[in-house]
């Protein structure tokens, strides 16, 4: 199973118990990074070093704009 295929499984399990416009940030959380570096990959191949490695990336502004804004997670680091 891939990623993307689990990232589906989970949202038709909560699609009951959250609103629509929590749905919607969640898929946009997903879509505008995880899924794009590690959606197509088959959870077995995906390694704890590289998601550690995306991780620093995200803290220490890889995904930034020019501006000082994050790409992926806008509202939620500063």
């Amino acid at each position: 199973m891939k990623l993307n295929e689990l990232f589906e499984l989970y949202l038709e399990d909560i699609d009951l118990t959250h609103q629509d416009t929590t749905l919607d940030s969640i898929r946009y959380v997903y879509n505008s990074g995880l899924a794009k570096k590690y959606g197509n990959k088959k959870l077995e191949s995906i390694k704890f070093k590289e998601i550690k490695k995306y991780q620093k990336e995200l803290l220490n502004g890889k995904h930034k704009t020019k501006d000082g804004k994050h790409t992926v997670f806008p509202t939620l680091i500063k």
